[in-house]
C-alpha cells in the first residue's frame, strides 16, 4: 500500500500539471485565435496539447509509482 506522502506527492503534483497545463494551453489557444489560423491549425493545438497533456500526466503517475516499487524508494 502507498504511504500518505507518496499520495499527497502524487496528488500536488497533478495538480500542478493540471494547473500550469490549463494556463499555457488557454495561453496557445488565444494566440492561435488571435492569428486567424485556419481551422486546421486550431484542431492541431487543441489535439496536440491535449495529447500532451495525458502524456504528461501518465508519465509522473508511472513515475511516482515506479518509485514506488523501487528498492531505493
Amino acid at each position: 500500500m502507498m504511504s500518505v506522502t507518496r499520495v499527497s506527492i502524487l496528488f500536488l503534483g497533478l495538480v500542478a500539471i493540471l494547473i500550469l497545463g490549463t494556463w499555457g494551453w488557454t495561453e496557445l489557444a488565444n494566440a492561435v485565435y488571435r492569428s486567424n489560423a485556419g481551422d486546421a491549425v486550431v484542431a492541431l493545438m487543441i489535439y496536440g496539447v491535449s495529447s500532451l497533456v495525458f502524456a504528461v500526466v501518465a508519465g509522473y503517475t508511472f513515475i511516482v509509482l515506479w518509485f514506488r516499487n523501487d528498492d531505493l524508494g
